[in-house]
């Protein structure tokens, strides 16, 4: 526990010390299996004082480094806002901090938990862990997955999408008839949870590109946190024809790590995935020059990525990668 605070301390650490000026972060709300009881005129009153309430107790602004807030209200047992999961989402690096905000019935401050990691209790708040859920292959055609959860605010996320559509379109020229699930595209399919399961599932995926802010248990998607627990629960040996890299902050760590590349877990064929701070720009360009040097077969070792990282100037270690199959990915099935 004490090395998984310290990792996801050095990720909030690394994203506050940048200079670069940044707007104001957005608010949402992430889901919660009780707002559904209330009217949505008091869940909109909630939310406003909730968005105050953690500006103030958090002291959020634009000197933060955070690009975006998520809050999710915890519910006891007699439906009261009991507290306040604040997940914040840097604007530099690829991790996010959670904050746990408890309060009194009156909505009351009464402690702040800072790098707090999320109990059972906590995931049971969320519908997506509070009932069960299946994966269902949407297309089993499809032998590469992308899934881009940066919305485009400024060049950091600009420079995601340009390196997504690049190695989408490598893939498709390779013939892995690829499919981009992308937050910049309204129309198009998103990187939800359920998405991720689901194309997870599918037995003739060879490669799954994830870009999006981690930590130790997870990464953060469009519309909520998909931790171990689902790779535990809904992926089980599902991902053991898969190379997976998530350009994501400290997932090369357990709890997620364990899930993703154990035999009786994931299983996965090769996981890559960030062990240090992950800025915006080099290491969504080293991700693609890997997966270009996978498409043409190249064995995929940490000598690769290092290469791969130098080029690009990132630290040579930023990303590990393990697993239990071959060294390559699948050859597509044409």
């Amino acid at each position: 526990m004490i090395k998984r605070l310290l990792i996801s301390f050095a990720c909030i650490v690394a994203s506050i010390s940048s200079f670069a000026k940044n707007p104001d972060p957005t608010f949402d709300f992430l889901p919660n299996i009780k707002t559904q009881l209330f009217n949505s005129s008091q869940v909109a009153i909630d939310q406003a004082r909730a968005i105050e309430l953690v500006k103030k107790t958090l002291n959020i602004s634009a000197n933060n480094s955070y690009r975006s807030v998520r809050i999710r209200f915890v519910y006891n047992v007699q439906n009261q806002i009991e507290a306040l999961q604040v997940f914040l989402l840097s604007s530099q690096q690829k991790s996010f901090e959670i904050v746990k905000i408890n309060l009194t019935n009156q909505f009351v401050v009464t402690s702040v938990q800072r790098n707090y990691e999320l109990s059972r209790a906590d995931l049971l708040q969320s519908p997506l862990y509070a009932h069960q859920i299946q994966g269902t292959c949407p297309d089993q055609s499809v032998q590469f997955v992308i899934g881009n959860n940066f919305q485009i605010q400024g060049p950091m996320e600009e420079s995601v999408e340009n390196e997504v559509q690049l190695v989408y379109q490598l893939a498709k020229e390779k013939g892995y008839n690829p499919v981009l699930l992308n937050i910049n595209n309204s129309e198009g399919l998103q990187p939800t949870v359920q998405s991720y399961i689901d194309w997870m599932s599918c037995p003739n995926v060879k490669g799954f590109y994830n870009e999006a802010h981690g930590s130790p248990s997870g990464i953060m998607l469009s519309d909520d946190m998909f931790t171990n627990e689902i790779v535990d629960k809904n992926l089980i040996m599902k991902l053991s024809h898969d190379v997976v890299l998530f350009d994501s902050c400290s997932v090369f760590n357990d709890p997620l790590l364990s899930s993703m590349t154990n035999f009786f877990k994931g299983n996965a064929k090769q996981y890559m995935g960030g062990i240090v701070p992950l800025p915006f720009g080099p290491s969504e360009r080293t991700a693609s020059c890997f997966w270009a040097e996978a498409f043409n077969q190249q064995r995929l070792t940490q000598d690769l990525i290092k290469l791969c990282a130098i080029k690009n100037a990132l630290e040579p270690y930023a990303y590990r990668i393990k697993g239990n199959g071959f060294k390559y990915i699948e050859k597509p099935i044409i």
